[in-house]
């Protein structure tokens, strides 16, 4: 937050869709199985997980992360969004600015093209089933641009702790829906 207030002009962006989206190399999901059985009498299913689903409290940092190994991947091929994601990330938000306009347009276009690179590799990846949507209310980004004071910052839940969703079990229903069989599993 510090960093943000020292640039003239200032720009802020909302990376959406990014949390439980981290895919899981294919040698590692024997290590992230579920067993399943329909009912007493039914044989046991194995599934493998295919992606980082477990604890919603680690998926900012798994999700930033990932972020910043992109950046630093493609640090030659975007010489002015790598440095940008690298030091001016939180979570799923992007608070970074310049001191002229002229150089804010030029890293927002190559940081949306950075960006629009890797939801495409996303969207290749995933099912609209695994996203889930954080309303305005519940994003800590939008607090500021509400109207919270920066002196009130200190003190507010949200901006320290993320949106409830992220609070909630894994396992919560209100937070992920019923168990369903998914596509996304393979099948032993």
């Amino acid at each position: 937050m510090v960093r943000f207030q020292k640039h003239k002009y200032a720009f802020t962006t909302d990376i959406k869709k990014m949390f439980r989206m981290i895919n899981i190399h294919p040698e590692q999901t024997c290590l992230q199985r579920i067993l399943w059985k329909k009912g007493i009498g039914e044989p046991i299913k194995t599934y493998k997980l295919t992606r980082v689903t477990y604890s919603t409290v680690r998926a900012p940092y798994l999700a930033t992360r990932t972020l910043k190994q992109l950046a630093t991947d493609e640090a030659n091929n975007f010489l002015l969004a790598a440095p940008v994601v690298l030091s001016d990330c939180y979570m799923d938000d992007i608070l970074s600015g310049s001191e002229s306009i002229k150089e804010i347009h030029r890293e927002s276009r190559e940081l949306k093209t950075f960006m629009a690179n890797q939801v495409s590799k996303i969207h290749q990846l995933s099912s609209r089933d695994q996203w889930y949507h954080i309303a305005s209310e519940q994003n800590p980004m939008d607090v500021l641009p509400r109207g919270l004071l920066t002196e009130k910052l200190r003190d507010d839940s949200l901006w320290w702790h993320g949106p409830e969703l992220l609070l909630q079990s894994a396992y919560s229903t209100t937070a992920i829906g019923e168990p369903t069989q998914r596509n996304d599993f393979d099948l032993n």
